[in-house]
């Protein structure tokens, strides 16, 4: 598959002919260059307003549909499509996903500046997180971790102190309870995931150990295959 301008400008006529009529309109199942053709042509609102997805599936569920139990789709695995959904941000924005993510977290921080409501910038933070980011488990870990880089500004605009902020462990059987108990309470969270936490944490004093365990988490962070990675290892 493949794009010119003409067939650009249409796209964007129509997608944004069938929203002002109600309709989700979605562009799924190609290959990520397809995706730089329609920025090249300057496409790229139907990235910007969730128009492409990289799985049919994943569009499906962005448009709330509910899918029949019986159908071809449900009987996939989930976690197949988890994988097939990994970076789904690289897949939309080639090599400048990294930037992407600065640049919408910049453009939220700023939307967050424009009014002196906490209650309307948190509102602000957890619609960023929680409907601008529907991409895997990767890519939201990887916005986490830009969001962290503006910790001291997220805590002066939310009027956060360190007083303000606490962490809750709870089975992972009661994880969804928990967090449904403590948001009908009025809490926030900064993050709320399952994780494996370790019971005991080693130090390495040997550079070499160092630098071998530092390669080691390199490279399964570079592996597309790899989700997630724990470790017990002391950083500090």
């Amino acid at each position: 598959m493949s794009v010119d301008i003409t067939a650009c400008d249409r796209l964007v006529a129509l997608n944004r002919k069938l929203r002002a009529q109600g309709v989700r309109f979605y562009l799924t199942e190609h290959i990520g260059e397809v995706n730089d053709q329609l920025r090249h042509f300057e496409a790229g609102e139907l990235i910007e307003t969730g128009a492409v997805r990289r799985t049919i599936r994943g569009a499906l569920r962005d448009a709330g549909v509910t899918l029949d139990p019986d159908s071809s789709y449900q009987k996939i695995p989930g976690n197949m499509d988890d994988i097939r959904q990994l970076q789904e941000l690289e897949w939309l924005y080639g090599a400048d996903a990294e930037v992407q993510i600065e640049r919408n977290v910049q453009l939220m921080l700023a939307r967050m500046r424009t009014t002196d409501d906490v209650r309307a910038r948190r509102a602000m933070l957890e619609h960023f997180l929680n409907e601008d980011f529907h991409f895997g488990s990767i890519d939201a870990d990887e916005v986490l971790l830009h969001l962290e880089g503006h910790t001291d500004e997220l805590a002066e605009l939310l009027e956060n102190s360190e007083d303000d902020v606490f962490t809750v462990y709870t089975d992972p059987d009661d994880f969804n309870a928990v967090a449904d108990a403590m948001t009908q309470k009025g809490y926030s969270f900064v993050s709320a995931q399952i994780e494996m936490v370790p019971q005991n944490y080693q130090k390495l004093t040997d550079p070499e150990q160092i630098s071998l365990m530092e390669k080691l988490l390199d490279i399964m962070d570079d592996d597309d295959d790899v989700q997630n990675v724990w470790h017990n290892w002391d950083e500090d």
